[in-house]
């Protein structure tokens, strides 16, 4: 079976939201995925098994940056992807201590812990900081994502990378729709996103 060509589908929705008068997009970079090899070197060389479908997506797409807003003013109505490149996804040195501070602004101990163990797959929506992850248990990184807000704590998405992606695109990032997807009003989403780009462009 062949797989999804997230870098094409990152590409269509930049072009989408350039061309959208509704919008203005702020911020867009996409960055192209790993070798096999690369992938398999980071695995070794930070002791973890990842699963295969994350593997997978980083074969086709490094990193993603889009910011967009509102061109009529509207404050309230913005999205956000930042899909981490895979180095700050395993946490290497070089990122584990701006991680911590994202997760952990009061530094307490047992979010420390956690934060050990938290993968940082995508976040957004800066004002609050809100970061979907994987968790790593004992060496093993699963698909399976998790979503973390500030002042909230974290919980499970029950979604995997592909439909975490798909769903990505389908909203275009605009904010809270992984709140709004985990407390099962993922249709208040769809409805202003319809709303949104389905006026005369």
């Amino acid at each position: 079976m062949e797989s999804k060509n997230y870098f094409l589908a990152i590409s269509g929705l930049i072009n989408e939201l350039i061309l959208n008068k509704n919008i203005n997009i702020t911020k867009y970079s996409i960055k192209s995925g790993y070798p096999e090899h690369y992938i398999k070197f980071l695995e070794e060389e930070n002791n973890v098994i990842i699963a295969d479908p994350i593997k997978a997506f980083y074969s086709k797409i490094g990193s993603v940056e889009i910011q967009w807003d509102s061109a009529n003013g509207d404050l309230d109505l913005f999205g956000e992807i930042n899909i981490v490149d895979i180095d700050q996804f395993l946490n290497l040195k070089n990122y584990q201590e701006y991680w911590m501070r994202r997760f952990n602004e009061n530094n307490d101990e047992e979010q420390n812990k956690f934060m050990l163990m938290a993968k940082p797959f995508d976040y957004f929506n800066s004002d609050e900081t809100e970061i979907t992850f994987f968790k790593q248990t004992d060496n093993q990184i699963k698909d399976e994502l998790y979503y973390f807000k500030s002042g909230y704590g974290y919980s499970k998405l029950n979604l995997s990378i592909d439909e975490y992606f798909d769903k990505t695109i389908e909203t275009k990032g605009l904010t809270k729709w992984q709140e709004l997807f985990l407390i099962g009003k993922f249709e208040e989403i769809q409805n202003s996103v319809k709303m949104i780009f389905n006026k005369d462009n």
